[in-house]
């Protein structure tokens, strides 16, 4: 299943990184920490 990424998509970053959906090729549980980190950096800007 691939997703186009938009700006400001939140509910699409957020499906980017549910087990089920996330299978990007040669990412480790390394990335998937620094990815939700990320998400989680944007939702909290998102929601001042």
């Amino acid at each position: 299943m691939t997703k186009i990424l938009k700006k400001n998509d939140i509910h699409t970053l957020e499906d980017l990184i549910t087990k089920d959906t996330f299978e990007l090729e040669g990412t480790g549980p390394v990335f998937r920490k620094e990815l939700e980190e990320v998400i989680n950096e944007i939702k909290l800007e998102v929601n001042k």
